[in-house]
């Protein structure tokens, strides 16, 4: 009998036994449910907190690349600006380059107008002069030498003076305001333009500008007197 009892006593502590066991894996087979989930909330966790990272770094990154093209953008309108001002810097210095030299030529040309102008007079005097000594030829040999001495001197002086730019103007043909001044005018039936009939002044230009227009009668057609 004890040892019946015994037996049964055997089996219900390996029942229990067997039980404990079960529900010791139960248990930690729910531990380890537990601590999965929590492993996988962790990682959920870590995800989202790397997902936030990197929004917050994209977030920096974008702002930054916005201000270095913003930094970028006003450089390159500044470059822009002081390349227009160069660029107008270079215009101006050139401009002044050949406004200084048309002034360096006009000055080399024209430096001495003034003294050209006093010095008409003088060629008008030769001018007299010459015409005066006409039909003097035949006079003694003392007049004679005298005029040929007078029209070397003229021609020695107007030599040198279109050395220097100066030239007569024309005083044959059609009458050009540009060059010549009337002093009268005359109708007649004879001409079809305004012509010119007799100097009483030469003109003069200086390297090609007028200096003096030329004193001249003009015969204009009949009934243009006024024109």
């Amino acid at each position: 009998m004890e040892h019946g009892v015994e037996k049964k006593q055997s089996a219900l502590d390996k029942g229990d036994h067997g039980h404990r066991q079960e529900v010791d894996k139960s248990e930690m087979s729910n531990d380890q449910e537990k601590s999965m989930e929590r492993s996988g909330v962790c990682e959920e966790d870590e995800m989202t907190e790397d997902r936030q990272g990197d929004s917050h770094l994209s977030e920096e990154a974008s702002s930054l690349v916005e201000q270095m093209e913003a930094q970028l953008a006003s450089k390159e309108e500044e470059l822009i600006k002081i390349n227009d001002k160069y660029v107008r810097s270079l215009a101006e210095i050139e401009n002044m380059r050949r406004r200084n030299d048309r002034e360096k030529a006009d000055l080399l040309k024209f430096g001495n107008e003034k003294v050209m102008k006093d010095l008409l007079a003088v060629l008008d005097s030769f001018d007299k002069a010459s015409s005066d000594s006409l039909g003097l030829e035949n006079e003694s040999k003392e007049i004679k030498s005298y005029v040929e001495g007078v029209q070397m001197v003229k021609k020695l002086l107007v030599s040198t003076l279109e050395k220097h730019g100066l030239k007569s103007v024309e005083i044959e043909g059609n009458f050009d305001p540009n060059i010549h001044q009337a002093i009268s005018r005359i109708e007649s039936s004879s001409v079809e333009k305004d012509t010119i009939k007799e100097v009483f002044g030469k003109g003069y230009t200086l390297n090609e500008r007028l200096l003096r227009p030329a004193m001249v009668s003009v015969e204009v057609p009949t009934g243009n007197q006024d024109n």
